[in-house]
């Protein structure tokens, strides 16, 4: 197998800023890398655990992959192995000997490829401390699924609809576009917060199963309607007028479930409403729960534990 580098039409360790895509060439060949060889390369990565990093199998070599190689990398430099057992459908973890002598660049060089023939030949996944898992639509810490099924059965149990429509959580910092209210430091990157997504926003409680109540003037409260007889009773809320741009109240009859109170329970905390929020509605932020005593400044730790080595994300100004 040939050696793989970046091509020439390219800086070495350069992104092409037009198509966001790396290319690789051989050392004997100026051509660009086969795309089919790419896309098996992505197959493999994503039978390895690391889909959520590579995201779509597309046989393009870009900046999701080279993320996802240099994690490869520094992980095969590790003893510590997750071996996943076919008969128990579970995965375990091992001490190995290391065999990958190989450099942490971003390269499927020679080494890098025998060694991720390797972890397919001995059943190797993604080692590093919390490798996302699959959950509905959008990748997710396997803790944070936990408590979010524990919300689901409380609210399906008292006679509720959840979730809202869906659930937005993990953002691949590869490919993420920092938009406007978003931080640089989004914990959506490392996986430590969701949205609960629902595109009808803050609509009439009277004809909506949620509805989005003020709780104190900085954070909201997000109900949704039971449909047990048991729970009925009358309750006072104040909601806010995205059209008239003002506060009102409103008596309603029948069961309530807070859902924010569900998560607050589970250690997902709600976040304020930011500043301009009553003329742009994405700045109300009533959607946004988070791990509780996360902020930026253990942010980058997080971001290694799923897998993002510091190396890319100085490449890509995050840190």
């Amino acid at each position: 197998m040939a050696v793989y580098k970046f091509s020439n039409k390219l800086k070495k360790n350069d992104v092409d800023k037009t198509t966001y895509e790396r290319h690789l060439t051989g050392e004997e060949d100026s051509n660009v890398l086969d795309k089919n060889y790419i896309h098996k390369i992505q197959e493999r990565f994503h039978e390895l655990g690391f889909g959520y990093m590579v995201g779509n199998i597309n046989g393009c070599f870009n900046i999701k992959l080279y993320a996802t190689i240099l994690a490869f990398q520094i992980q095969a430099k590790s003893q510590k192995r997750n071996i996943y057992n076919f008969f128990s459908e579970k995965e375990y973890t091992e001490k190995i000997n290391i065999t990958f002598l190989g450099q942490v660049n971003g390269v499927f060089d020679n080494e890098t490829a025998k060694e991720l023939s390797l972890w397919l030949e001995n059943n190797y996944r993604n080692s590093c401390d919390v490798p996302l898992v699959k959950w509905g639509k959008t990748w997710i810490r396997s803790e944070t699924s936990e408590k979010i099924e524990k919300i689901k059965s409380k609210v399906l149990g008292l006679g509720g609809i959840f979730p809202i429509n869906s659930i937005a959580c993990f953002r691949n910092p590869a490919n993420t576009t920092i938009s406007k209210g978003m931080k640089k430091t989004s914990l959506h990157l490392a996986a430590l917060a969701i949205d609960l997504d629902e595109w009808r926003g803050m609509q009439d409680p009277d004809t909506d199963y949620y509805y989005i109540a003020d709780r104190d003037g900085e954070y909201w409260d997000v109900f949704v309607k039971s449909k047990l007889k048991n729970n009925t009773l009358k309750k006072d809320f104040t909601f806010y007028d995205f059209d008239k741009r003002q506060y009102y109240n409103k008596t309603l009859e029948g069961g309530f479930i807070n859902i924010s109170k569900l998560f607050e329970e589970q250690a997902m905390i709600p976040i304020r409403r930011k500043m301009g929020w009553e003329r742009e509605y994405y700045l109300t932020e009533w959607w946004h729960f988070q791990r509780i005593n996360t902020d930026d400044s253990i942010w980058q730790k997080e971001m290694n534990k799923i897998g993002y080595i510091n190396k890319f994300l100085k490449k890509q100004n995050y840190i």
